[in-house]
């Protein structure tokens, strides 16, 4: 609260208490009137309604008794501008997201945090996120920044988290129908090394194209902890869930306009779109036989080996490899019976 809010609150205060402080009450009448008190709603200084209980009551009127009007001012808490919640570390990486995505709420800070098992579900409140943004400065959707955050927040090891999605690529003829037709390319990309570990353009964005290229990602790069996905029809059938169950793997789909819990996989779509989808020579790229080999190409010679701004000027597969030892294999994974 600032001192006008304050001022303000301590006239609210006041209004209700009022007769209460200035009159000479008899012994045995103050607690029936606080009680009637108690009983009625009143509206606060932003209109809201708003009820106070009797102990409040009697705490407001002993402390205009003993301080007078500015008594009834409530008191700044004395760890202004300290979370109670959130530790040390914990703070800094909520800061370092808002500062490497100022559009990113607070509501989205915590859905990713939870996702990716930083903390538990329900044990950072949005308001706590809020308070830290305001205390810092960093409250501003679309504040501009001197500097970006020197690290960024990423899933704590490789294969913990995974994203995907289908981006739309090129018309292509499809052989099937005879027609030209839009190119669909499923992909996946680790939280933390921003390693793509599959990635396939095909006809059609069904269940059944994903649940493939989901099979190669494991089988090139193990079992991934968690699955970040959207609400498309692909992405949440039958099938994949009974995979994802078996192999021990956390199925978890972003809520409906929660776009920017995703935002790492839109970021290398952006990437992929700019430094290849936008460039092609579609007189040159007539099949998806000749699209995936550009993708594969692009992939495994380029991105993988590009050094990233948000992982301190090292390559995904750096990253990737020098996490290597936390990666669940499929040779690993016991079946059950």
């Amino acid at each position: 609260m600032n001192e006008n809010e304050r001022n303000q609150e301590a006239l609210f205060r006041h209004a209700i208490l009022g007769e209460l402080l200035s009159r000479n009450l008899r012994r045995g009448e103050l607690r029936p009137a606080l009680k009637r008190l108690a009983e009625e709603t009143y509206r606060d200084p932003n209109g809201r309604p708003r009820r106070a209980a009797y102990k409040t009551l009697e705490e407001w009127l002993y402390k205009y008794r003993n301080g007078g009007f500015e008594a009834l001012k409530p008191r700044p808490r004395s760890d202004r501008g300290l979370s109670r919640v959130l530790s040390e570390e914990l703070e800094q990486l909520v800061l370092d997201m808002k500062r490497e995505d100022p559009g990113r709420s607070a509501h989205v800070m915590v859905r990713e945090l939870e996702l990716a098992g930083r903390i538990g579900p329900r044990q950072v409140s949005v308001s706590s996120v809020q308070r830290l943004l305001r205390s810092r400065g960093l409250s501003v959707p679309r504040m501009e920044l001197d500097h970006a955050a020197r690290y960024r927040w990423e899933a704590s090891m490789c294969g913990e988290l995974w994203q995907a999605d289908a981006l739309h690529g090129p018309m292509l003829m499809n052989p099937a129908t005879g027609r030209t037709q839009r190119a669909i390319i499923f992909g996946l990309i680790d939280d933390r090394s921003r390693l793509i570990p599959y990635v396939e353009a095909g006809f059609g964005e069904t269940e059944q194209r994903f649940l493939t290229v989901l099979y190669h990602a494991i089988a090139r790069r193990g079992i991934v902890r968690r699955l970040l996905l959207d609400n498309h029809a692909s992405f949440t059938g039958y099938d994949l869930r009974l995979l994802c169950a078996r192999l021990g793997i956390h199925l978890v789909h972003s809520r409906p306009g929660d776009a920017p819990s995703k935002g790492k996989i839109e970021r290398a779509w952006r990437t992929l779109r700019g430094q290849l989808i936008g460039r092609l020579d579609l007189e040159r790229v007539t099949s998806l036989d000749e699209l995936n080999l550009r993708l594969w190409t692009w992939v495994e010679t380029e991105y993988h080996h590009q050094p990233h701004s948000w992982l301190s000027g090292r390559t995904p597969l750096e990253v990737w490899e020098s996490d290597a030892d936390q990666i669940r294999w499929v040779s690993d994974h016991s079946q059950p019976e």
